[in-house]
């Protein structure tokens, strides 16, 4: 499964912002990145020469003979661009694997900036070519780690502006209006580098609240990235309004190293450019398209690129590779507080989970053999949520999982 190549087809949908924040979850939401020193890694005396190499957008497995203790693996990035890993293990193979990143070397270094983390994976952008290394341990150090598989995918920073697009009339005299006529639509996600550039203007002066408002849409799972020399302030929404609920990431463009980049799906996006001078400026919009690269299956294996779950409706899917450590995501979202019901019927025993948007474990359940159901109830509130589905005993044969709302909710 996994990322295509940087020229895919966009359309837009997110963002997020680069300067000395938290980092988050792997699990795609709101949340600002890190950069991490050697004081951030363990030392690995002389360890660096005998990291095994990992391929690049694909799948590494890894049987251990030791179940206990750290791997360390190093892995060759040609280029600048965003990087994904995610390790994950059967249910049979006992604590699921815990990432760490280690930079350019076993001691640290420079050269990328971690948008996402969990325990299990890392989004990163990658700012300079060369090796970077990682280790793989046990989640829970008290219990073992037999085996697991680590998927990698990379898309290249693109070189070019593909689509220039002016910013045409004054821009609004404030962000919260919605439905203006100078609202300017850009096809986000079907470049691989947009620049928005207003060059000129009819007024005088301008207030620090005006902003020009764009909207776009994404037609895939990736990466948007926006940047800017100028100073700007800036906001990305999901969906074309402004509602607070909806803001993914927010931050201020212009300053040496500032970016903002956030985990997208498929759907509409609203950026907001909130105008610090009347003058000139331009904005690079980057979209990296990150779910279509490597090992593929019916629903791929990572949070970024779960397959969309209706309610009142099911998805029906196959556990079943050669290695039995297929393990498929699938995504909802709830536009308000409900009570939901989640549940599997499948053929052979397979176990699922419900995380919550920041990747927190809500639940977990199994569903028995021979085509019983089971599931769980749990009351939500507004927000994305995550089903995972893999095999409890390192074994395939077909699914289904269902959502449903309860009645009254």
């Amino acid at each position: 499964m996994y990322f295509p190549t940087p020229c895919l087809r966009l359309v837009a949908h997110g963002a997020l912002l680069v300067l000395v924040l938290a980092a988050g979850s792997l699990f795609p939401r709101q949340a600002a990145a890190i950069e991490m020193t050697a004081l951030d890694v363990p030392t690995l005396d002389g360890a660096c020469a005998a990291a095994e190499p990992i391929p690049l957008n694909d799948t590494y497995r890894k049987v251990r003979g030791k179940p206990t203790g750290t791997d360390l693996l190093r892995l060759r990035v040609p280029s600048a661009g965003i990087l994904l890993l995610h390790g994950s293990s059967p249910a049979s193979a006992g604590t699921p694997p815990h990432l760490r990143f280690l930079g350019r070397g076993c001691a640290g270094g420079g050269g990328y900036v971690v948008l996402r983390q969990s325990p299990a994976g890392l989004l990163l952008r990658i700012s300079q070519p060369g090796s970077f290394f990682l280790t793989v341990s046990p989640e829970d150090p008290s219990r073992p780690l037999f085996s697991y598989k680590l998927q990698t995918a990379f898309a290249a920073e693109p070189r070019k502006v593909d689509e220039v697009i002016p910013l045409a009339g004054d821009p609004p005299a404030s962000c919260a209006a919605d439905g203006l006529p100078s609202f300017t639509s850009v096809p986000f996600g079907t470049s691989c580098l947009v620049e928005l550039r207003r060059d000129a203007w009819r007024t005088k002066d301008v207030d620090p609240i005006d902003c020009d408002v764009v909207t776009g849409g994404v037609a895939a799972p990736g990466v948007l990235v926006v940047e800017s020399a100028d100073p700007l302030g800036a906001a990305l929404y999901a969906g074309t309004d402004c509602d607070p609920e909806d803001r993914r990431v927010e931050g201020v463009l212009g300053s040496r190293g500032a970016f903002m980049a956030a985990p997208v799906y498929a759907g509409d996006y609203r950026l907001d450019l909130q105008l610090f001078q009347a003058s000139p400026y331009s904005v690079d919009v980057k979209y990296f398209a990150l779910c279509g690269l490597g090992e593929q299956d019916d629903h791929l294996d990572v949070p970024l690129c779960a397959t969309p779950l209706a309610a009142g409706s099911a998805a029906r899917g196959t556990i079943g590779d050669v290695a039995r450590d297929d393990e498929d995501y699938f995504t909802f979202t709830l536009a308000g507080p409900a009570t939901v019901r989640v549940g599997v019927r499948s053929e052979e025993a397979v176990a699922a989970m419900l995380y919550d948007e920041d990747g927190q474990r809500l639940a977990a359940w199994k569903a028995c053999p021979g085509g019983c159901a089971k599931g769980i109830v749990r009351a939500l509130g507004r927000g994305r949520y995550y089903v995972s589905v893999a095999s409890a005993e390192a074994s395939g044969g077909r699914y289904s999982v269902a959502l449903s709302r309860l009645a009254g909710q």
